[in-house]
């Protein structure tokens, strides 16, 4: 009886544990035509060349003009 107990308390610390790891990482990101969002694939080359790239993206004339308040969510895998 105590066996079936404890059984049932580790089922369920597992299961709330994962539902915390699934709802707790997510972050609230904009989605108005102001957000560029680019996922980013860290495959041992660096990764510092798409930050560069970006902001010389967003430095550009005509972007600026039509996307004044341009924002760039990069997501590098884990």
């Amino acid at each position: 009886m105590k066996n079936k107990g404890v059984k049932r308390g580790v089922a369920l610390v597992c299961a709330l544990s994962a539902l915390t790891g699934m709802t707790a990482c997510k972050t609230k990101k904009s989605d108005s035509e102001q957000t560029l969002e680019i996922f980013l694939w860290e495959a041992g080359y660096g990764t510092q060349w798409l930050y560069d790239m970006s902001d010389a993206f967003k430095a550009q004339d005509w972007v600026q003009e039509k996307y004044p308040n341009l924002e760039i969510v990069v997501n590098p895998n884990s």
